[in-house]
């Protein structure tokens, strides 16, 4: 809805329009070519680009109405106009767990503040997939050869629900955290989330992505292969730290990513 008005704003002040385009996007409205050939003259300028001049100023007053954005701003305004997608939810929310209150536990978070039913530990471990969240013994248990320093009592367990973790109105929740934690995919997707994290949060915050001590191994076992692409892609992301430039390297090498699903594979199947 919203590309249709750019479309027809574009026609009103005379700028070129990829009209192929916009008769894609008017045929699922179910308007037809014969409606806008009488509608509009349309002539080539450029490979995509067209002239179009309006023939029937009634029909284009009513297609500014029919697509004009509602006044309602936000998502219950793009919602109103059918299509929501455009615009982000007001609110967010994060589960958590412990230790000490393994039941889950909802954190919301809105534009100006965010509510918890219990105080943010020193540090908390990110666990980007469900099925390692739900795993809370086998998963602190793994942290052990993963560099985290503090005791698993002392930590906040945060489900990422994928790259939910990096909406931006996460920011001032993570913020009170000394130190996070990122179990994440070692993967693209992974090193994209750590990226945007480091990025967004005070430096006050330590943010490290952790992985096992015997991650080569677990690579070379991973039937996760990466096409050159991939590998090529990889190098964007050499910089962010230490930790993740030895990750890069490792994965390079073995031309492999893992999924951290594959952390709590028994010993005996992991080779």
């Amino acid at each position: 809805m919203a590309r249709i008005y750019s479309y027809l704003s574009s026609i009103r002040v005379g700028h070129p329009i990829n009209f192929q385009a916009f008769a894609k996007e008017m045929f699922g409205q179910g308007k037809s070519m014969v409606y806008l050939l009488d509608t509009f003259s349309v002539s080539k300028v450029g490979r995509n680009s067209h002239q179009v001049t309006v023939l029937r100023e009634d029909r284009f007053a009513e297609l500014i109405r029919e697509y004009e954005p509602s006044a309602i701003t936000g998502r219950i305004g793009a919602a109103f106009d059918g299509d929501s997608h455009r615009e982000a939810v007001s609110g967010s929310l994060l589960i958590t767990r412990s230790v000490s209150q393994p039941h889950p536990s909802v954190v919301l978070l809105g534009e100006h503040a965010w509510v918890s039913p219990h105080a943010p530990r020193l540090a908390a471990l990110l666990v980007e997939n469900l099925e390692n969240f739900l795993a809370l013994e086998q998963t602190l248990a793994f942290l052990a050869g993963c560099g985290v320093v503090e005791r698993s009592d002392d930590l906040d367990i945060i489900f990422s629900a994928g790259n939910q973790i990096t909406n931006r109105l996460n920011v001032p929740f993570l913020s009170q955290y000394q130190s996070l934690y990122c179990l994440f995919d070692a993967d693209l997707g992974g090193l994209k989330m750590y990226r945007t994290l480091l990025h967004s949060l005070p430096d006050k915050t330590e943010v490290v992505f952790v992985y096992p001590g015997d991650i080569a191994r677990r690579l070379g076992a991973s039937r996760y292969l990466l096409s050159r692409q991939a590998r090529q892609d990889l190098l964007e992301f050499v910089g962010l730290s230490k930790e993740t430039n030895e990750l890069i390297g490792l994965m390079r090498d073995s031309q492999k990513a893992l999924e951290q699903e594959t952390y709590l594979m028994p010993i005996t199947a992991r080779d």
